[in-house]
């Protein structure tokens, strides 16, 4: 929800610079969530926990 009021207030000014921004803006935030989302996928299938006592283990 957050995502998209920040992808409005960017790209207000509706000029083509600013949509392209915020369209940038929205892609980057997007492919961060899908890498947070597949490391919390792979901790949870080693550990069978999302808690951080599963991550004690877990290589540096």
């Amino acid at each position: 929800m957050i995502s998209i009021a920040a992808f409005l207030l960017i790209a207000y000014p509706r000029s083509d610079r600013s949509i392209w921004v915020a369209l940038r803006y929205l892609f980057v935030s997007n492919t961060a969530m899908l890498f947070y989302l597949v490391g919390t996928v792979l901790v949870y299938q080693a550990h069978h926990s999302f808690s951080f006592e599963g991550l004690k283990g877990a290589p540096l």
